[in-house]
């Protein structure tokens, strides 16, 4: 098993919960935070954002990666995933 197995392992164990984010106090209102990753693989880093209530663009060009992530993402049932093909 690969060191990034073992993180994932230990990070599947070992849940974190954030306590919440706010605006800077400025009064203009606070838009939770998209997260663009222009190299996706697996879609890790998709995950990643679900599970801090994220939204998320995923962009890669290699088909059998693209699967991975959909493959990934799926286990998510409210995500609703968008795929372009060219």
């Amino acid at each position: 098993m690969g060191g990034g197995h073992k993180r994932q392992a230990w990070l599947d164990e070992h849940p974190f919960d954030t306590i919440g984010w706010t605006d800077c106090g400025c009064n203009v209102g606070w838009k939770r935070g998209v997260i663009l990753d222009p190299f996706a693989g697996s879609g890790t880093v998709g995950e990643a954002a679900l599970k801090l209530n994220r939204d998320f663009i995923l962009i890669e060009l290699n088909p059998d990666y693209c699967k991975l992530a959909e493959k990934r993402l799926a286990k998510y049932p409210n995500v609703k995933l968008e795929v372009f093909v060219e």
